[in-house]
Protein backbone atom coordinates (compact mmCIF):
# COMPACT_ATOMS: atom_id res chain seq x y z
CA UNK A 1 0.00 0.00 0.00
CA UNK A 2 2.86 2.60 0.68
CA UNK A 3 4.73 1.69 -2.41
CA UNK A 4 1.64 2.48 -4.45
CA UNK A 5 1.19 5.39 -2.60
CA UNK A 6 4.11 6.45 -3.09
CA UNK A 7 4.57 5.64 -6.85
CA UNK A 8 1.16 7.44 -7.15
CA UNK A 9 2.44 10.67 -5.78
CA UNK A 10 5.72 10.15 -7.74
CA UNK A 11 3.65 9.89 -11.14
CA UNK A 12 1.08 12.82 -10.48
CA UNK A 13 3.44 15.57 -8.89
CA UNK A 14 7.13 17.04 -9.80
CA UNK A 15 9.53 16.21 -7.19
CA UNK A 16 12.78 18.10 -9.04
CA UNK A 17 10.39 21.16 -7.80
CA UNK A 18 10.13 20.66 -4.09
CA UNK A 19 12.38 22.51 -2.18
CA UNK A 20 12.57 22.21 1.85
CA UNK A 21 12.20 24.82 4.05
CA UNK A 22 13.76 24.69 6.98
CA UNK A 23 14.41 28.27 7.90
CA UNK A 24 11.47 28.27 10.69
CA UNK A 25 12.80 25.82 12.78
CA UNK A 26 15.38 27.81 14.87
CA UNK A 27 12.30 30.54 15.40
CA UNK A 28 10.44 27.32 16.17
CA UNK A 29 13.10 25.95 18.95
CA UNK A 30 13.21 29.76 20.20
CA UNK A 31 9.59 29.95 20.70
CA UNK A 32 9.22 26.32 22.25
CA UNK A 33 12.22 27.34 25.16
CA UNK A 34 10.84 30.42 25.75
CA UNK A 35 7.23 29.90 26.41
CA UNK A 36 7.90 26.53 28.23
CA UNK A 37 10.49 27.98 30.29
CA UNK A 38 11.81 31.37 29.83
CA UNK A 39 8.08 32.83 30.23
CA UNK A 40 7.29 30.45 33.41
CA UNK A 41 10.80 31.47 35.15
CA UNK A 42 10.29 35.37 34.60
CA UNK A 43 6.47 34.79 35.59
CA UNK A 44 7.44 32.88 38.87
CA UNK A 45 10.22 35.45 39.41
CA UNK A 46 7.21 38.60 39.56
CA UNK A 47 5.19 36.60 41.36
CA UNK A 48 8.04 35.73 43.68
CA UNK A 49 9.16 39.05 43.81
CA UNK A 50 5.19 40.50 45.04
CA UNK A 51 5.13 37.51 47.51
CA UNK A 52 3.87 34.47 46.17
CA UNK A 53 4.68 30.66 47.59
CA UNK A 54 4.17 29.23 44.37
CA UNK A 55 7.55 27.25 42.51
CA UNK A 56 9.12 27.41 39.11
CA UNK A 57 7.85 23.28 38.70
CA UNK A 58 4.68 24.22 39.28
CA UNK A 59 4.84 26.83 36.81
CA UNK A 60 5.43 25.35 34.21
CA UNK A 61 3.21 22.44 34.73
CA UNK A 62 0.44 24.80 34.74
CA UNK A 63 1.87 26.12 31.46
CA UNK A 64 2.89 22.75 29.86
CA UNK A 65 -0.91 22.02 30.82
CA UNK A 66 -2.31 25.45 29.60
CA UNK A 67 -0.67 24.77 26.31
CA UNK A 68 -2.25 21.63 25.28
CA UNK A 69 -5.34 23.43 23.66
CA UNK A 70 -2.47 23.97 21.15
CA UNK A 71 -2.48 20.28 19.89
CA UNK A 72 -5.56 19.88 18.08
CA UNK A 73 -5.44 23.46 17.31
CA UNK A 74 -2.38 22.71 15.44
CA UNK A 75 -3.65 19.89 13.67
CA UNK A 76 -7.49 22.18 12.47
CA UNK A 77 -4.92 25.17 11.62
CA UNK A 78 -3.53 22.86 8.76
CA UNK A 79 -6.82 23.95 6.83
CA UNK A 80 -5.51 26.34 4.79
CA UNK A 81 -8.49 29.00 5.51
CA UNK A 82 -7.25 32.61 7.07
CA UNK A 83 -9.42 33.50 9.24
CA UNK A 84 -10.67 29.63 10.30
CA UNK A 85 -6.86 29.93 11.63
CA UNK A 86 -7.14 33.20 13.26
CA UNK A 87 -10.14 32.00 15.07
CA UNK A 88 -8.47 28.91 16.43
CA UNK A 89 -5.18 30.15 17.28
CA UNK A 90 -7.21 32.58 19.16
CA UNK A 91 -9.71 30.25 20.61
CA UNK A 92 -6.12 28.31 22.11
CA UNK A 93 -4.88 31.56 23.15
CA UNK A 94 -8.47 32.61 25.20
CA UNK A 95 -8.31 28.88 26.52
CA UNK A 96 -4.81 28.62 27.48
CA UNK A 97 -4.76 31.96 29.30
CA UNK A 98 -7.92 31.31 31.15
CA UNK A 99 -6.46 28.10 32.46
CA UNK A 100 -3.15 29.99 33.88
CA UNK A 101 -5.29 32.75 35.32
CA UNK A 102 -7.43 30.02 36.74
CA UNK A 103 -4.72 28.15 38.64
CA UNK A 104 -2.54 31.31 39.81
CA UNK A 105 -5.49 32.92 41.55
CA UNK A 106 -4.94 31.32 44.81
CA UNK A 107 -1.30 32.58 44.81
CA UNK A 108 -2.85 36.13 43.73
CA UNK A 109 -5.35 36.41 46.08
CA UNK A 110 -2.58 37.59 49.26
CA UNK A 111 -1.63 40.35 46.86
CA UNK A 112 -2.89 43.80 46.33
CA UNK A 113 -4.65 44.89 43.48
CA UNK A 114 -1.73 46.77 41.45
CA UNK A 115 0.79 43.56 42.48
CA UNK A 116 -2.51 41.14 40.20
CA UNK A 117 -2.38 43.81 37.78
CA UNK A 118 0.83 43.54 37.05
CA UNK A 119 0.76 39.70 36.56
CA UNK A 120 -2.03 39.68 34.69
CA UNK A 121 -0.94 42.37 31.79
CA UNK A 122 2.35 40.57 31.82
CA UNK A 123 1.04 37.30 31.42
CA UNK A 124 -1.48 38.28 28.78
CA UNK A 125 0.57 40.15 26.96
CA UNK A 126 2.83 37.02 26.48
CA UNK A 127 -0.04 34.94 25.52
CA UNK A 128 -1.22 37.98 22.79
CA UNK A 129 2.67 37.51 21.65
CA UNK A 130 2.29 33.43 21.43
CA UNK A 131 -0.37 33.74 19.46
CA UNK A 132 0.66 36.35 17.15
CA UNK A 133 4.21 34.41 16.61
CA UNK A 134 1.99 30.85 16.02
CA UNK A 135 -0.37 32.61 13.81
CA UNK A 136 2.64 34.53 11.39
CA UNK A 137 5.18 32.42 12.03
CA UNK A 138 4.25 28.91 11.88
CA UNK A 139 0.33 28.79 10.40
CA UNK A 140 1.60 31.19 7.47
CA UNK A 141 3.84 29.21 6.06
CA UNK A 142 1.26 26.88 3.84
CA UNK A 143 0.25 29.71 2.50
CA UNK A 144 3.27 30.18 0.87
CA UNK A 145 3.41 27.39 -0.86
CA UNK A 146 -0.10 27.81 -2.88
CA UNK A 147 0.54 27.52 -6.66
Amino acid sequence: MRLDLTYRITKTEKLDDFKYELNFVPAAAGAVYFFGFIYPLLLTLLMKCFGSKGGFIQTICVMGYGMVVFIPVCFLCLIQHDKLQWALVGYGGINSALFLFNNLANDMRRMNQSQRFVILAFAFAVQVALIITFKLKFFDIFFAYKS
